[in-house]
């Protein structure tokens, strides 16, 4: 069994439930990290800055982008 150490807590963002119980099994590494990103800015990144936080391919990144979006988790706002 583990516990969190209390000193994580300066900060918390939501992960909804059916992210964890249809699609932690199924996703990539890199796919929840996005994901987690998106998650705690709002939906507020853009790819580019994705790929620079997580120093990761901008194209590797886009295939995790795309990943959500087909799965109807993540919707492309703009350009």
């Amino acid at each position: 069994m583990y516990r969190l150490g209390s000193g994580i807590w300066d900060g918390i963002f939501a992960v909804p439930n059916r992210i964890v119980d249809e699609y932690l099994k199924r996703a990539s590494g890199l796919a929840i990290k996005v994901l987690l990103l998106l998650l705690r800015h709002s939906g507020q990144l853009t790819a580019a800055e994705i790929a620079a936080q997580l120093g990761q391919s901008p194209p590797d990144v886009q295939d995790a982008l795309n990943y959500w979006q087909q799965a109807g988790v993540a919707v492309p706002v703009g350009d």
